[in-house]
């Protein structure tokens, strides 16, 4: 082979080994150059009040230390005044109050039974003198009603509850609502929905209405602005197999809507 052979041989491949290590020196400027591919996010539409595509999220619950008294015995007793005809000893106006009571004798009993006795008097004053009123005027062909039928729906970690159903009727639309009283076994107190839900009033409304719009669409589709107006007391709520329950009237969260919304928390108290 010449000298001249020898020397562009030499020459061609100084040239190759040049090239590729260009290509290697930019391919690896590349991958150190390029920018990190961050994960994509996806909103969680639970955090939003208008949300109506995902049912309310179970919240953690507010736990407290075990309980020394876990449930309690009891009782419910009917407390009748029913009001009848002078002529024909019929039926005129139907009115009763379950009165749950507790059998134990210690003081936190003693404490809850004497609130329990506070709310029936209470409601009797409110509505039996209204309808007695109704009853004794020129409508005997109308029966009235006025009932508070009560069940108790938690006695267990601690926590008893009692679930009232009011029916009122007299004589033009029949009215129906419940409400709750919750008591701490260990206490003798009545518990606050503050203190079962660990929410304050903005989360209870937010909750509140993410149950509405999922479970009963626009039913009550002004319902928020209604609740933003909501103090603690407007909430009427109970404990039903450890689990927090918010119950409305039937007018209160939009007029004539009829059957008052139920929510369920999804909130326990265990």
């Amino acid at each position: 082979m010449t000298y001249k052979k020898i020397l562009a041989l030499l020459l061609a491949l100084m040239m190759m080994l040049t090239v590729t290590a260009c290509k290697k020196a930019s391919s690896d400027k590349t991958q150190e150059t390029l920018p990190a591919t961050a994960d994509e996010v996806t909103p969680d539409e639970t955090t939003s009040p208008l949300a109506t595509t995902v049912p309310p999220e179970t919240t953690v619950p507010a736990t407290t230390a075990p309980p020394e008294v876990e449930s309690v015995s009891y009782t419910v007793q009917r407390k009748s005044s029913n009001i009848y005809s002078s002529s024909d000893d019929e039926l005129r106006h139907e009115q009763y109050y379950d009165l749950v009571v507790l059998l134990g004798d210690s003081d936190e009993e003693s404490a809850i039974n004497s609130l329990i006795w506070s709310d029936y008097q209470d409601r009797k004053d409110q509505f039996y003198d209204k309808c007695d009123l109704c009853a004794s005027g020129n409508q005997p062909h109308i029966k009235f009603t006025c009932t508070f039928s009560g069940q108790v729906t938690n006695n267990s970690n601690g926590v008893f509850s009692v679930k009232h159903q009011l029916d009122w009727y007299a004589g033009g639309v029949y009215n129906v609502g419940n409400y709750g009283m919750v008591f701490d076994l260990n206490t003798g107190k009545e518990l606050s929905l503050s203190e079962l839900t660990g929410l304050n009033l903005t989360g209870v409304r937010d909750l509140v209405w993410r149950n509405i719009q999922y479970y009963q669409g626009g039913l009550y589709g002004d319902a928020y602005s209604v609740l933003s107006g909501f103090g603690w007391d407007d909430y009427e709520y109970y404990v039903e197999d450890n689990q927090v329950v918010i119950v409305f009237s039937e007018y209160q969260l939009t007029y004539g809507a009829g059957t008052p919304p139920t929510v369920y928390t999804g909130i326990f108290v265990d």
